[in-house]
């Protein structure tokens, strides 16, 4: 009960799975594009506008194309976003926030949708927001300074989520950026994934990814370097005094090599126990060349020097070996190798030098570093190698209820996504109704077992039926007593015919009973002396043969 319950469970997600895609493509039709009011700022890229509000670069090295698209799969009809459209070519566009974002009292969201068309190969994906005063959108470069970096950065060793804060030094007044220690991987798929960074006043950070958390920690211990420098340092000018000890162990001078001890000895030795086997061929090489290989068509002397063919196994060797044979070697019983005197505690040792310690000059104490400069400007500053990446719904906001509900948009194109765009190694529906219904099995272990034993007797059951009551007992008084008679419709010299001729019949139906149906038909089956008559339904037409016995 409980597996098949499991079943209807499952059949019916499936089916509501199926409902609400079907109810993301109803609310494509009618697209409504989001809305983030009261935002520090909101992009979705919904109509051609979007280029007044952001200043997209042209001139070198910003090259590459930026435009408004879907891309490869719409999931939500008319909802669009900007892509990263040229590969091997660095993209530029800023724009300004609504109002600047100042970092008080209350917790600051980053949050954006990106999908990777052909996936990420070497790209960055991350987003700028630039804190440099009188930042002017068209004078983007990558030199201008940027309160936080967010998102993600695939190329060779390098697979994260980026977060960078860069912090301001009280005592000189320089930016220097902070990484996060331990970022996030990417994911690297064809599919459109949120992502989200929610910055709180007391210094804490979180890091979702598809509404779901990949990282936390806060600004003071999660980030390389760190905020804040040690209060002490070393003393640049303190040396290691010339007689001071650091080795902590020495030979022993008591200890000697024994008078027996033989370094002459070799560690392998020549087994001259060994005997050349009886199928050994010393007439035949180990290798020969490829009779078979050729000459490639393309291959030129000059450049490419003398062709030769490569080597091959001799199939003329024995399993033992060919060519001249040697004996093999082995292990030394007498090899001892170098003597060496054991090792003892220096008593002369004094420790690991280490130099004394001073107070740093450039120690300061930073316990909020959230209060950055001022967020004025959102820019997308990035080399693409792959091409085809887009960016929608990128928003800054002081509310994480009003990311939350911009979420629920990504939630719809993402449910669709999943039956229009596969993920390698991601497991089919069935494959995952079968995880569910293992999963009901391990938590119900006795009902499962119940259920194996009744579809194992059912199986042996059907097998019993099939397979063994095909054959008729000897003795059955309905068989005819041929038992090599053919099940054909073909005329044979024990056929009880005056006529061969087929015709066409409308008949109605006969009421037979049970009993006798079953007669006739294992009477057939039997001996096949008679004609087989083929009924279909009673209005349909029926093959008889004429001329059969009167006792049929």
């Amino acid at each position: 009960t409980t597996l098949t319950m499991g079943r209807v469970h499952v059949v019916l997600a499936a089916a509501l799975v199926a409902l609400a895609a079907c109810a993301t493509i109803v609310v494509a039709d009618g697209f409504q594009a989001p809305s983030a009011p009261g935002a520090l700022f909101f992009e979705g890229f919904d109509d051609d506008s979007w280029s007044s509000r952001w200043s997209v670069l042209s001139e070198d090295p910003y090259t590459g194309v930026l435009k408004r698209t879907a891309g490869e799969h719409e999931a939500i009809g008319g909802d669009k976003g900007v892509s990263m459209s040229s590969a091997g070519k660095r993209h530029g566009m800023a724009a300004n926030l609504q109002q600047a974002a100042n970092w008080a009292d209350k917790p600051i969201v980053f949050q954006y949708e990106l999908r990777a068309d052909n996936g990420l190969g070497c790209d960055g994906a991350y987003l700028k927001f630039i804190s440099e005063p009188n930042f002017e959108p068209s004078k983007l470069n990558g030199d201008s300074r940027y309160a936080v970096m967010f998102g993600p950065d695939k190329c060779g060793g390098t697979n994260k989520v980026h977060f960078i804060f860069q912090h301001k030094n009280p005592k000189t007044g320089k930016f220097e950026e902070k990484h996060l220690k331990a970022a996030p991987l990417v994911k690297n798929d064809k599919r459109t994934h949120l992502y989200t960074l929610v910055m709180h006043p007391d210094n804490r950070f979180e890091i979702m990814i598809d509404g779901e958390h990949a990282a936390a920690g806060t600004l003071l211990d999660s980030f390389n370097p760190p905020v804040n420098p040690p209060k002490t340092i070393d003393d640049p000018n303190d040396k290691k005094p010339e007689d001071w000890v650091d080795t902590k162990e020495i030979d022993d001078p008591e200890d000697a090599k024994p008078e027996d001890w033989d370094e002459t000895q070799p560690a392998m030795i020549i087994d001259e126990s060994a005997s050349k086997p009886s199928d050994w061929n010393d007439d035949e090489p180990a290798t020969i060349p490829d009779p078979e290989a050729t000459k490639p068509e393309d291959w030129d002397d000059e450049d490419d020097g003398e062709w030769e063919p490569p080597m091959i196994d001799n199939p003329k060797c024995s399993a033992s070996g060919c060519g001249p044979w040697k004996q093999p070697m082995k292990r030394n019983p007498l090899y001892k190798g170098k003597w060496k005197p054991r090792r003892i505690p220096n008593p002369e040792y004094k420790g690991e030098w280490k130099p004394k310690q001073i107070d740093n000059p450039d120690f300061f104490e930073d316990l909020e570093p959230f209060k950055m400069e001022p967020v004025r400007a959102v820019a997308l500053e990035l080399l693409t190698n792959s091409g085809d990446i887009i960016f929608d719904n990128i928003l800054v906001t002081n509310s994480e209820s009003q990311a939350q509900e911009l979420a629920e948009v990504f939630k719809q194109r993402q449910e669709v996504e999943k039956t229009l765009i596969t993920v390698e190694g991601e497991p089919s529906e069935f494959g995952k109704m079968l995880d569910n219904v293992a999963e009901m099995a391990y938590a119900n272990p006795l009902v499962s077992l119940a259920v194996a034993i009744a579809v194992a007797l059912l199986l042996l059951t059907i097998c019993w039926k099939t397979c063994l009551t095909d054959k008729k007992p000897a003795g059955d008084k309905q068989s005819s007593g041929n038992d090599d008679a053919k099940k054909t419709d073909a005329v044979t010299e024990d056929d009880d015919v005056t006529e061969n001729k087929i015709e066409e019949v409308q008949e109605e139906p006969e009421q037979v009973d049970s009993t006798e149906a079953a007669a006739e038909n294992s009477q057939a089956d039997g001996d096949n002396d008679e004609n087989d008559t083929v009924t279909s339904s009673p209005t349909k037409s029926v093959r008889r043969r004429k001329g059969r016995s009167q006792k049929e």
